[in-house]
């Protein structure tokens, strides 16, 4: 354990966590795959990460020009994050290091949070709420009902049933399969988050041992 350990060897893990924690920040950050994707039977399909988004409408990408240039900002400041934390494993002790580690560890856990709450928030919506699907969907088509076959929760699939009235006032029922699902590289985000946390817990443990000693 960690806390039988000396403080060279203390010192050794913090620098070890610090280290691969900032090397798999840069790595996801400079990979900038999606983490989480939800696709409505191949007519919408929508990828996100905190550093890029995919969205396709009938096989044609969509962008908005602001999101573009906020999501490569994020993007920019996450690489200099896990650099800075991988500075700061250089001399854990020293009031620098400590503000190196303290701006750059929180980035991945915080990308963490946003896209576990994005992907609540929509799984939510489309299987439990479709009563807003419906609004959404009413300002191209005119739409008598939406039902979703089962709930989602973060990730799972689902089949909404959507009615549509059509213009000689006799309903049309078409099927759109909705499947959600997490990334290998939220996997990763969830390994960097518990490396960054491990190493912020280790440094500051090392620094109350060496003011005792």
């Amino acid at each position: 354990m960690i806390f039988h350990l000396d403080l060279k060897e203390k010192r050794a893990i913090s620098r070890f966590l610090g280290v691969i924690a900032g090397a798999l920040v840069i790595w996801l950050a400079a990979e900038a795959s999606a983490w989480w994707s939800i696709d409505f039977g191949g007519i919408i399909s929508i990828r996100l990460s905190p550093f890029d988004y995919e969205v396709t409408v009938l096989n044609q990408s969509v962008s908005i020009p602001l999101i573009d240039y906020l999501v490569l900002a994020y993007r920019v400041i996450t690489l200099i994050a896990g650099l800075l934390l991988i500075i700061s494993t250089v001399k854990i002790e020293s009031k620098w290091s400590k503000r190196l580690k303290e701006y750059g560890w929180r980035k991945i856990p915080n990308c963490l949070a946003m896209i576990f709450i994005v992907a609540l928030i929509f799984t939510i919506i489309i299987s439990q709420q479709t009563a807003i699907v419906k609004d959404i969907v009413n300002l191209w088509f005119p739409v008598v009902a939406i039902q979703s076959s089962n709930t989602m929760f973060l990730s799972g699939s689902t089949i909404l049933t959507i009615t549509l009235n059509a213009a000689n006032n006799q309903n049309t029922v078409i099927t759109v399969p909705v499947t959600a699902t997490f990334t290998m590289n939220f996997l990763l985000a969830i390994i960097a988050t518990a490396l960054c946390i491990a190493y912020r817990v280790s440094s500051a443990l090392q620094l109350k041992d060496s003011r005792k000693a």
